[in-house]
């Protein structure tokens, strides 16, 4: 029980760090999808983590969180268009976050 409070306590620091705006949500889709995040900056361990929930929640909301290759684009202006022209996801709360880190683990 106590393990269970320490993990919701810091997938809430790691949702807050996330939230550089502030805003009580995040696009965890997007920051996924994003060539530089603040995703990068996580230990390799809990990104590996953040990037196990947000397959589970593309995958919830029908969204694919990365297109199926990337083998034939040739530039980076052609992986950027790629990206954009995926369907987006709705934002995630922290409750959210903090119950997909859980089932992530």
């Amino acid at each position: 029980r106590m393990s269970q409070r320490l993990k919701a306590t810091r997938f809430a620091q790691v949702f807050d760090y996330l939230d550089e705006g502030g805003s009580g949500a995040i696009d965890l889709v997007a920051l996924m999808r994003a060539p530089v995040s603040r995703i990068d900056d996580l230990d390799a361990e809990v990104r590996g983590d953040v990037e196990l929930a947000a397959q589970a929640y593309a995958q919830s909301v029908d969204v694919p969180l990365l297109p199926p290759s990337f083998a034939d684009l040739d530039s980076l202006e052609a992986v950027e268009a790629t990206l954009a022209a995926l369907p987006s996801a709705p934002p995630v709360d922290r409750s959210m976050f903090v119950s997909l880190m859980d089932g992530a683990l």
